[in-house]
């Protein structure tokens, strides 16, 4: 790490004289022509009259000289042709040795220093506009991080960020460190919680306004709508860089289509004229998802640019265009070989863009069973949507598989350990020879049963990351308290399947909660829908009709899922005159118990047992209300099929139910156990018809928004890509 200023300085002309020396040697000249169907994209952010090598370098990082914009100019239009938008809009995009401006933000600056360059060698630049800042005195939150840090006079700055950090903040290399680190940390959090951090540095670095001044205006200044209009006017392409410049993957899917919805209509009402590009705030490959692609579309934008620096052909995709950051005080030479991509090739370890790298990532995943059980179908489900170009996958199957619906995994590389009843002491070292030839990068571990064989395997091996996920039940006597704490430490993620089957982990094993992240299970839209045509064939074929009133279940009859709750419901229910039909979907050990309750209770006739059903999304339409009666859960994939299919739900107040069923809005939640108050609450959902068509509707809207398949993949493939950053590459 280059620790005083003399040391930088030197690094940069040691820097520029090796990218002079691959000039000389012709490997940009070289570069130009075997890339000669594709284009650049260079991101600018700012253009200044005065040199910034000055007090404040560091503020002006991203921004260029009218000198250096000029003479970059000029390289490019000796050595490229100028692209216009419609070369990235249209389907039959020419990129051919081309190349495109644009600007991110909507500083002044761009106006008043870049846009008559621009004129003067007649091209065009798209300019992102952050639309909540234009006509503003504002500050981009963290832009004012580092404008405080860098002006401050004090030499200490204490905050509570992860933990309570102390910085220092005697010479300008401490405070680039400083704002850095910080501004890296809250990127990702919430506007609440970035503007409570900056509170606490305001508070601190008092010696600095908080408000805009005039000699912040050079360069912290946005445009206003008269000069936007004046840019549009000259032929430039006015773009969305969202209303408040939140990073997309950090908003939920309501939230990140209300910023490109606004910024969208304020461009389009102040420009009158469609706005169709867009540039994805930070940029970076985890800060959108193929979700955001799809809100895009639907907007009607037309094409959108991230920061991933590399070139861009025919194949790129529409909404995910590469760009090249051009920065300060950048050379020439180091110009050049940046935008021929050789500077990208160089660092590409470094920085770990795996976008562009040929080698998949290895993951293996470890199960006890394959079955058709929540947890098993959620992980395959898993496997099957992760993307292929990134990730090789491997499952780990200790004990044996219960063949169903064998389309689903039978293409995926399966390895069945045929491990020993009971306790097996060779399976860790099974796996670890295992592990030692697939060479896997991170191994993924999935509950108890996984747990302590998994990790000594890989630790055996020197796999170089663990991931473990529980996914609901899991052991808590003192014995299996500590040896899950002892494994849990030794991985490298811990995962959990809700919120509160995070906290009641923490509570149970003593585990701190903070070092638990959890991703919610997700449904595949395509497979689970309403569909009136399925719930008359499912009737028909089961014999129920059109007025039957019909409570259902879907899951493994198992002692944890309590199946007897729900029958001694129907009971209650029936012996008062209130008649339901029960249909208890799915077969296990318990089967037969359950059949000789309801044969007991007398009620035979009205619970069925169809057995293990292919078509769960049939079975889920013909019911009018969707019971969940189990003792523990973790994040029911049933009960968000269920969602899917539009049905309210009544469910036990365990494990993570109450994170998908909420009380009075699409079903109810009752005690665990308690026959009467679950048949009380059928009971009222079966008399009052517009309530239930009004929770199952809220049911589905909820669903649709929280709990897709896209949503969960994006998470767990932006976790062992952020892993694997951190662990393989360094």
């Amino acid at each position: 790490m280059i620790t005083t200023q003399r040391g930088r300085r030197l690094y940069s002309k040691a820097k520029n004289l090796i990218f002079l020396l691959f000039k000389h040697i012709g490997i940009y000249r070289f570069l130009r022509v075997k890339n000669n169907d594709s284009a650049v994209v260079l991101t600018y952010h700012g253009v200044l009259p005065d040199n910034p090598d000055n007090k404040y370098a560091y503020e002006n990082r991203n921004f260029v000289t009218i000198e250096e914009f000029e003479k970059q100019i000029q390289f490019l239009l000796k050595h490229y042709r100028p692209l216009r938008v419609e070369n990235f809009t249209n389907s039959n995009n020419n990129l051919k040795k081309g190349f495109y401006i644009t600007f991110d933000d909507g500083f002044q600056n761009n106006y008043l220093y870049a846009l008559p360059v621009l004129k003067k060698y007649g091209l065009q630049a798209c300019f992102f506009l952050t639309t909540r800042l234009i006509g503003t005195r504002e500050f981009l939150r963290t832009e004012q991080i580092t404008r405080l840090i860098h002006r401050t006079e004090k030499t200490k700055l204490i905050l509570h960020l992860d933990k309570k950090r102390q910085f220092f903040l005697r010479n300008s290399l401490e405070k680039e460190y400083a704002s850095k680190f910080i501004r890296d940390y809250v990127k990702r959090k919430s506007i609440s919680y970035v503007r409570e951090v900056l509170k606490e540095i305001e508070s601190q670095v008092d010696d600095v306004p908080a408000v805009m001044h005039q000699n912040d205006e050079l360069r912290y200044l946005y445009m206003n709508w008269d000069e936007i209009r004046e840019v549009f006017s000259e032929g430039h392409v006015i773009g969305s860089h969202t209303d408040t410049h939140q990073i997309l993957s950090n908003l939920t899917m309501d939230e990140s289509l209300k910023e490109l919805r606004i910024s969208k209509y304020k461009i389009e009402k102040e420009i009158g004229e469609p706005c169709v590009t867009f540039s994805y705030p930070n940029g970076d490959k985890s800060d959108f998802r193929p979700t955001h692609k799809s809100q895009l579309k639907w907007l009607g934008y037309r094409c959108a640019f991230t920061q991933i620096p590399a070139l861009n052909n025919k194949h790129t995709d529409s909404y995910a265009m590469h760009r090249l950051n051009i920065t300060s005080s950048m050379s020439l030479a180091v110009f050049e070989a940046t935008v021929s991509g050789f500077r990208h090739k160089l660092e590409l370890r470094r920085n770990g863009w795996l976008c562009t790298s040929k080698r998949k990532i290895r993951i293996a995943h470890l199960v006890n069973f394959l079955a058709p059980a929540g947890k098993e179908i959620g992980i395959i489900k898993l496997l099957n949507h992760l993307d292929k170009s990134l990730f090789e996958t491997y499952l780990y199957v200790f004990s044996g598989i219960d063949h169903f619906e064998e389309e689903i995994y039978s293409h995926l590389n399966i390895i069945h350990l045929d491990k020993r009843e009971g306790n097996d002491i060779r399976l860790p070292f099974k796996l670890a020879a295992s592990f030692r030839k697939i060479k896997p990068d991170i191994v993924h571990t999935h509950s108890w049963g996984t747990l302590v064989e998994g990790i000594v395997g890989a630790k055996l091996s020197r796999v170089p990351a663990v991931v473990h996920g529980e996914h609901g039940t899991f052991p808590d006597s003192v014995l299996h308290r500590y040896i899950q704490q002892f494994f849990w430490k030794h991985s490298d993620i811990l995962l959990s399947v809700s919120s509160n089957l995070a906290a009641k982990l923490s509570d149970s094993i003593g585990f701190p909660v903070n070092r638990i992240q959890v991703i919610l299970n997700g449904v595949e839209a395509r497979k689970f829908y309403p569909s009136s045509e399925l719930r008359e064939s499912f009737r028909r074929r089961f014999g129920f009709s059109s007025h039957d009133f019909i409570v259902g279940t879907v899951g493994r009859m198992s002692e944890v899922k309590n199946h007897a709750m729900l029958i001694r419901a129907a009971a209650e229910l029936i012996h008062q005159g209130d008649l339901v039909q029960v249909i208890l979907v799915g077969d296990g050990a318990k089967r037969a118990e359950l059949e000789e309750l309801a044969g007991r209770l007398d009620i035979e006739k009205y619970v069925h047992f169809p057995g293990y059903q292919k078509s769960v999304n049939t079975m889920l339409n013909g019911m009018d209300l969707f019971a969940l009666t189990s003792f523990s859960e973790g994040c029911s994939n049933v009960i968000q099929e269920a969602m899917f299919t539009g049905k309210p739900v009544v469910a036990t107040d365990v494990g993570g139910n109450p994170e998908l069923v909420h009380p009075n809005f699409n079903g109810y939640l009752v005690e665990s156990d308690d026959f009467r108050e679950l048949a009380q609450k059928i009971s009222e959902l079966k008399s009052h018809v517009e309530l239930r068509e009004r929770f199952g509707k809220n049911a589905l809207r909820f669903a649709k928004k929280k709990f897709t398949v896209e949503a969960m993949v994006d998470q767990y493939q932006d976790l062992y890509l952020r892993i694997y950053q951190n662990k393989i590459l360094g």
